[in-house]
């Protein structure tokens, strides 16, 4: 049986093409929020891959050409570039197939001239803000505390240059499998730099410090030869343009709607 669907992450369409129906059951239930009726930029086929090869747990890659080799002891395939087309194995089970999808979302949004950064993103009064650095000290209380329609991820966000400004767009990747986010966007305002504390505390920081900061907490693949470079000039146009800050956060008093009025937005400034 050969079933596919259409999902749209930050403005970009992309089709799966599953060969076993289990993976496609779990696809529509996972990414249900993010289906689209729309041409997709991107293909990829999925197989099943029967049994794990236990040679390696971290993400290997290799670039031939408008061939990039991806390699884990959970999924594996290639991405041709030239096709904008993805043919990969994936071992059947849930966090598995997450994974592989982050990983090629991770190269898709480089070629976009996008983003995607480790954090919690979530909208209040129509602009987007990014926790980030030490979130994972806040990251569930934090996303408990968030109208879960406002919220983006609670893990990986996704960061997009428009004409005008950037804008963060929700993804379906969150660290809680049951967490299900919605497909929402908006002008991205602030990067909060965080950890866990007793009182809420605002600090400025330089923009030099804030993008090697950034640099650290991105989620990309190399997938060309400018793809390192192309990520670094984006994150550092990013940090030109909202408002890098470090905060202390009290989670159990925090007001979300006072700490995002505290902001800015950075035409006001």
């Amino acid at each position: 049986m050969i079933v596919s669907g259409v999902i749209d992450i930050g403005g970009i369409p992309v089709a799966l093409t599953f060969s076993n129906a289990a993976f496609f059951k779990y696809f529509h239930q996972r990414y249900d929020n993010f289906f689209a009726a729309k041409l997709p930029r991107y293909n990829i086929f999925v197989e099943e891959l029967p049994q794990i090869d236990n040679k390696s747990d971290k993400i290997e890659t290799s670039i031939e050409k408008n061939l990039v080799k991806f390699y884990t002891n959970f999924y594996k395939g290639y991405f041709d570039l030239a096709r904008s087309t993805v043919k990969a194995r994936v071992f059947l089970h849930p966090i598995t197939f997450d994974n592989f999808l982050r990983t090629i979302m991770g190269m898709i949004v480089l070629l976009e001239d996008s983003l995607l950064i480790h954090g919690l993103g979530f909208i209040e009064e129509e602009k987007s803000f990014i926790v980030t650095g030490s979130w994972l000290d806040v990251r569930q209380k934090l996303a408990d505390i968030i109208d879960k329609k406002l919220l983006l991820s609670d893990s990986l966000v996704m960061v997009k240059k428009s004409q005008e400004q950037f804008i963060a767009y929700s993804t379906p990747f969150n660290s809680d499998m049951k967490n299900k986010t919605y497909n929402i966007h908006a002008p991205l305002t602030a990067l909060m730099f965080s950890k866990s504390s007793d009182t809420t505390e605002i600090r400025d920081i330089s923009r030099k410090e804030a993008s090697m900061k950034t640099m650290g907490l991105g989620f990309h693949i190399p997938c060309k030869k400018r793809s390192t470079s192309d990520y670094m000039n984006l994150v550092e146009q990013m940090i030109k343009e909202i408002i890098p800050k470090e905060v202390n956060l009290d989670i159990k008093n925090l007001d979300l709607k006072a700490l995002a009025s505290s902001f800015k937005a950075p035409e006001a400034r």
